[in-house]
């Protein structure tokens, strides 16, 4: 037996006896298809990488699609795919496949393995792609006996790995620690529970979910001290998630998800999401219904992914992914649907007979950012979801990101010599042809019957397709497959184009038939094989063809024998053939070494007799030359299924029945003795059925039942370069199509060329119509322009005699004003002088009564000197005389108040200016008798104290005679301390004076401001109904120039472009009526040239007919004639024409731009005038627009004060006549000097300065009333006084 090398699982595995030279190296380039049969088989290794399983790959490959790989640079394509082998190199089946969270490793669950009847879990690291740990069982009966894996999951942090085991007697969870292949517990459910998907939580490596099945609903467990137990519905410390479930919803889950740490959402078989967080349900949400966003597929909930915000989600037989997320505070429905992605409509238009599109498996990228869904078809879309949210209406698709592969074992298999085509078949009914330089899927049809085999043309033109009842011949075209031809050929398992594609060879059954690809017709019956023909081959030439069959003969027919008799023939009976391939021939025209004659190669055979060794050489006389020392079942029970041999003679290529792909070094081994070293490598999952080599012997083609194709390139060229043939870019197109589209050539020529008369027709009837209208709207334009000058000279006018009205009347306001000035102060001067000399008056009285007061006082301390001593002597007198004094005043203040308020009630009254002021005085007094009054109380009451002191003392006179003196003394001490009192209370009586002054001066600037505001008041109003009353006609003229201005400027505007465009027309025309007239001219020049040189040349062949029968004179008079009209430089007028009309044109075109400029400069400048005029006229209305708004803001000013001082002199009330009065005469007086007031610095200074000696006198006036004795009554003279002082009548205003 052989001996195996050790390697590594994803190395070429190296079987020799002897060393040899090495065989020939190839490597994994492209995939096309994705293994089915995986659980979770489409997820992603990167944020743009996605890996799923191919063959016994798993493919990584990127999500930014790429339209084509570049064919040399094999780094650019491993960056578009890149590969892991899957698996223990196929000797077993892959049933579930996970990667960790943190996207490092990736662990891929294998079947039973036939050698150990256990399975296996290989953790490969997607960095290196070497296989990392194989995690297996443990103990032989630890682990659920003849159970797949059904899921897979890692813990968050990737230490622990689950997996779920499912088989006939039940459904087993074993939990690892992979790192050290420990098998930590198992949970196997009871009552024939079946599960179908585990999950850990995404913060506790302890807690696993498991759903769906058969019967399985949800439940969710916990490993705690070796074993796996149910959590329990209260838990929830240690991070366990409070999850409580009934029963209907427990056992309807068929999928779930974690949303967060404590929060599950569950897939029904219903068809509903129900999102639990902890013990509450956050959501239920129908999926079929309207308002959960149903249609688009039926049933359960297939797919449920978690998402950033929320889940997606997508039903069994649906072609759509639905998007909820979660919003914060929408209460128990916590979840709204955001998006609805669709499959498109094309994935399903293309194949009309397959059926529906649905989607299987779905996966969001780790950053949220991508889609990616697998479809029922083999199809991976994807979609990103950081794209703009549709609108209204808009419905949001998927893109494709690779092409949809065969759907069942791949039957047929062949390659396109100019063009990088390779064809498929499948068991599915549909033909597939793959270009493998763009990655693309070039051309595909699904028929109505199962497809054996495949043959593609070495232009790529056509393919022919072995179906079960014919064997159709179709044309490769731009747009599809059209059949051109159908042969009555049932079942044909085999079929194969020769080298120049014009014979096409089929086998069915044990016959093989050849056809002519021009003329359809059978050139050959080739006859001879007892069992069914498995392989063909065709020799250099197209002369020879070599078949081999089930019942272990191999035939070579000669096709240009017309009996179509056998070259030679090797049978081995215990042998069914299953693979030819060509070997190189040598210089001595055999293939690798001797032992047969003849001008052929020699054919490499597989089959599947191990006693003889599968794989043999044979020469053309049917003779086994070489034998390979490696026997065709390895191990395993592989034996070879399909050959290709290089051209070179470089190496031998095979595939296995267990998929696997085989390069053996050439020539074989040739004896027993010496054994040929071979090279395999991981191919497809099941078992390879055919492979081809490309004819430039840089592609490698295999395809197996697993329904993947596969792309090898090999590491060492087989073929130099030059040798290559250059690829065709060629495409058939039908001949109704291409006669369609020339005849839409045509019409559009015809089209276009209708279009062009038309439009030059057209063009000239518009210039007709032009010049027309030009010399209209010229005339039109000087008419217009004449009116204008004439409407701007009257505006012009109009605006010098309003400007001259304006300046009229303002200089009569401001003389106006200025007398009003004049006469307001001599009216202010004369009634300053009158106050003066009321001033004088009171100041001498007040003198008066001061001198007065003096005596009074010395007489009123020698009379209290007195009566004290007279106190001594007679109390009782004197007691009698201050109880007197006391009703006395009592009664005279009972008067005074009487008084007061007679004087109140007629200060009230009065609105003159002297009954203002007396309304003052009077309460001035009314508050100094009040001071009196309670001065006078007080002396009652000292006056009482002294009675009853006096009562005392006459009562103790006889036994304390003595005390009185010191009585006496007492009285004088009180005496002194009621005068102290007195000046205490004339000082604070001095203050409040000036306080009272103070208050009075603010009061008069206040009054005399009013009276300004007043006294302006009227004058305003007068002045803004003048000034309405001349602003009105005046806005309105405003308005009307301003219009009429816009109207001139608009119409200026228009005209001038008009006058511009009918300049240019009209230059343009009188240009052309010029070159017209000098063409004329010219071509009647050239005509009356034209008829004289005629008639000369009518008279020089008349001479000339007369030397007919001379030949020689007549070839000199054609000469001379010649000479005589034929001038070289006659035809340089054309030329000199065509340079007098380029110039013409030039100086056209000057005089036209110089035009246009003169007439842009015009109009810019009557433009910029009429604009100043504008902005000029705007500048005075807006001034007197301000001086109105300013006006109206003086006016209400002017109102509220009078409003406000209305009110202060009671001019609101009806029977107030004297306050009326007042204002009458203030008005008038006001209308006397209504401006005189508001300036005069000097007059202000001098009625203040009056106003402060008014305020001296009072203070005065009011210390002599405070001081006088009680006895003496002073009311006569105060009147007098207060009637001698008058203030001015605004001081009501206070």
């Amino acid at each position: 037996m052989p001996e195996e090398s050790t390697t590594e699982e994803n190395q070429p595995v190296s079987k020799m006896v002897t060393p040899l030279a090495p065989a020939a190296t190839v490597e994994l380039s492209l995939a096309f298809g994705i293994r089915s049969g995986v659980a979770d088989g489409l997820q992603f290794a990167d944020e743009n990488l996605l890996a799923y399983p191919c063959g016994n790959y798993i493919v990584l490959r990127s999500t930014q699609p790429q339209e084509k790989l570049v064919q040399q640079n094999q780094l650019e394509q491993n960056e578009q795919q890149r590969f892991l082998p899957l698996g223990r190199q196929g000797q077993s089946r892959v049933t579930a496949l996970t990667l960790s969270p943190n996207r490092r490793f990736a662990a891929v669950a294998e079947g039973v393995n036939t050698e150990s009847d256990r399975v296996a879990i290989s953790i490969v690291d997607l960095q290196s792609g070497r296989v990392k740990r194989q995690v297996t069982g443990g103990a032989a009966d630890q682990l659920l006996a003849g159970a797949d894996f059904a899921s897979l999951a890692f813990s968050h942090d990737a230490k622990y790995l689950a997996g779920l085991l499912t088989g006939p007697s039940g459904c087993q969870l074993a939990y690892w620690q992979w790192s050290n292949n420990k098998l930590l517990a198992c949970y196997s459910p009871s009552g024939g529970v079946v599960f179908s998907q585990v999950s850990f939580s995404p913060s506790d490596p302890s807690l696993v979910c498991l759903s769906g099945g058969s019967g399985g609903g949800l439940r969710v467990l916990r490993y705690a001290d070796g074993q796996l137990r149910q959590a329990a519905a209260t838990a929830g410390a240690g991070g366990v998630p409070n999850i409580r479930l009934d029963a209907a919803v427990s056992g309807a889950a068929s999928r779930h998800c974690w949303l967060n740490e404590s929060g599950l959402a569950l897939g029904t078989a219903t068809g509903r999401v129900i999102v639990l967080e902890g013990s509450e349900r956050r959501a239920d949400i129908d999926l079929l219904s309207g308002g959960g966003g149903g249609g688009g597929g039926g049933g359960g909930v297939r797919c449920l992914q978690p998402c950033s915000r929320g889940f997606a989600v997508s039903l069994e037989k649906s072609a759509r992914v639905v998007l909820y997320e979660r919003v914060d505070g929408a209460g128990a429905e916590a979840f709204v649907r955001s998006r609805e992605i669709w499959i498109p409509e094309e994935a399903s238009s293309d194949e009309p007979d397959a059926e529906p599109v649905a989607i299987t498996d779905l996966c969001v990228s780790p950053g949220d950012d991508t889609l990616a869904v697998l479809t029922n078809r083999r199809q991976i879309f994807t979609f990103s979801l950081v794209s703009p949210l549709p609108e209204k209406d808009q419905v949001e698709e998927f893109e494709p990101l690779t092409d949809p592969s065969h759907n069942g074992p791949i039957t047929g298999l062949d390659v396109c010599l100019q063009k990088p085509l390779v064809a498929t078949c499948s068991t599915d009914r549909s033909v597939r042809v793959w270009n493998y330089e763009t990655g693309r899927c070039a051309q595909r049809r699904r028929f109505a019957d199962e497809a054996y085999s495949v043959a593609l043309h070495p232009t790529g033109h056509q393919i022919a397709v072995g179906f079960v009842d014919k064997l159709r011949l179709m044309s490769l075209l731009a747009d599809g497959l059209r059949t051109v031809k159908e042969f009555q050929i049932r079942g044909c398992k085999e079929c194969a184009f020769s080298n120049g594609g014009h014979l096409l060879a089929a086998a069915h059954g044990n016959t093989v038939q050849v056809f002519n690809t021009l003329t359809y017709q059978c050139v050959a019956n080739l006859k001879g094989h007892s069992g069914r023909v498995r392989c063909l081959a065709w020799r250099q030439g197209d002369i020879g063809l070599v078949t081999g069959g089930q019942e272990g003969a191999v035939y070579e027919w000669n096709l240009a024998d017309p009996t179509g008799g056998r070259v030679w023939e090797h049978v081995t009976k215990t042998c069914a053939f299953t693979g030819l391939a060509l070997a190189a021939e040598t210089a001595d025209g055999h293939g690798h070494g001797g032992g047969g004659g003849g001008s052929s190669s020699n054919v490499f055979a597989a089959g599947t007799d191990a006693a003889t060794a599968g794989l043999r050489e044979i020469n053309p006389g049917g003779d086994i030359v070489r034998r390979s020392a490696v026997d065709a079942k390895d191990e395993s029970g592989a034996v070879f299924t399909s050959l290709a041999a290089s051209a070179g003679g470089r190496a031998l290529f095979a595939v296995t029945s267990t998929g696997r792909m085989c390069s053996l070094p050439l020539p074989l081994g040739a004896t027993s003795a010496g054994a040929s070293r071979w090279l395999e490598w991981p191919g497809h999952a099941e078992s390879a059925v055919r492979i081809r080599l490309t004819p430039g012997e840089d592609i490698l083609a295999t395809v197996g039942e697993d329904a993947s194709l596969l792309i090898w390139r090999p590491t060492t060229p087989l073929r130099s370069h030059r040798d290559r043939p250059a690829w065709s870019d060629e495409l058939l197109v039908p001949q109704p199509e291409l006669d369609e589209l020339r005849s839409r050539a045509e019409e559009l020529r015809a089209r276009a060329e209708e279009i062009r008369i038309s439009a030059a027709h057209e063009l000239r009837l518009q210039r007709a119509a032009h010049s027309e209208e030009l010399r209209n709207l010229q005339a039109e334009m000087e008419r217009r322009e004449g009116e204008a000058s004439v409407k701007q000279a009257a505006l012009h006018t109009d605006r010098e005699r309003v400007e001259a009205a304006l300046m009229a009347q303002l200089e009569e306001a401001r003389v106006e004003a200025e007398r009003s000035l004049i006469e307001a102060g001599e009216v202010a001067e004369a009634r300053l002088m009158r106050e003066y000399e009321k001033l004088q008056a009171a100041n001498a009285s007040a003198q008066r009564m001061q001198s007065e007061y003096e005596t009074r006082l010395a007489e009123e301390a020698a009379a209290a000197h007195a009566a004290m001593d007279r106190l001594a002597k007679d109390h009782s007198a004197q007691l009698a005389e201050l109880r007197w004094r006391v009703e006395l005043a009592e009664t005279r203040r009972a008067e005074e108040a009487a008084k007061s308020a007679e004087t109140i009630r007629l200060t009230e009254e009065d609105a003159d200016a002297e009954l203002l002021a007396n309304k003052t005085a009077f309460e001035q007094r009314l508050q100094l008798e009040r001071s009196s009054v309670a001065k006078a109380r007080n002396d009652l009451a000292e006056a009482r104290s002294r009675s009853k002191m006096a009562d005392r003392l006459a009562e103790q006179r006889s036994t304390e005679l003595s005390s009185v003196r010191a009585d006496l003394e007492r009285l004088r001490g009180v005496v002194e301390a009621a005068r102290a009192e007195a000046a205490g209370l004339r000082e604070e009586v001095a203050e409040r004076g000036a306080t009272i002054a103070e208050l009075e001066h603010q009061a008069e600037q206040a009054a005399k401001t009013a009276r300004k505001l007043e006294s302006g008041n009227f004058v305003l109003e007068r002045q803004l109904s003048e000034t309405r009353a001349k602003l009105e006609p005046r806005e309105r003229d405003v308005r009307t120039l301003r219009a009429q201005a816009e109207d001139t400027v608009a119409e200026l505007r228009r005209l001038d472009a008009e006058k511009a465009r009918l300049r240019l027309a009209a230059d343009d025309l009188a240009d052309r009526v010029a070159s017209a007239e000098k063409a004329a001219a010219a071509e009647a020049a050239r005509r009356r040239r034209t008829e004289t040189a005629l008639a000369r040349l009518t008279a020089d062949l008349h001479a000339c007919a007369g030397f007919s029968q001379d030949p020689k004179r007549l070839r000199d008079c054609v000469i001379a004639m010649h000479r005589r009209h034929v001038d070289t430089a006659a035809m340089a007028p054309e030329m000199h024409m065509a340079n007098e009309v380029e110039t013409e044109f030039a100086r056209q075109r000057r005089h036209q731009e110089s035009t246009v400029a003169a007439l842009k400069r015009k109009l810019k400048e009557q433009s910029q005038l009429l604009n100043k005029q504008y902005f000029r006229i705007m500048q005075e209305n807006t001034g007197l627009l301000q001086q109105v708004r300013e006006l109206n803001q003086e006016l209400a000013k002017s109102r509220s004060e009078t409003r406000t001082l209305q009110v202060a002199i009671g001019l609101h009330r009806k029977d107030n006549s004297e306050a009326k009065q007042l204002v009458a005469m203030v008005k008038s007086a006001s209308r006397r000097d209504p401006l005189e007031e508001l300036k005069g610095e000097e007059f202000q200074r001098l009625v203040e300065s009056q106003r402060t000696a008014i305020s001296q006198l009072r203070q005065q006036l009011q210390e002599l009333q405070q001081t006088a004795p009680p006895d003496v009554d002073r009311t006569s003279e105060v009147e007098a006084v207060a009637g001698s002082v008058s203030l001015p009548p605004i001081q009501a205003a206070q």
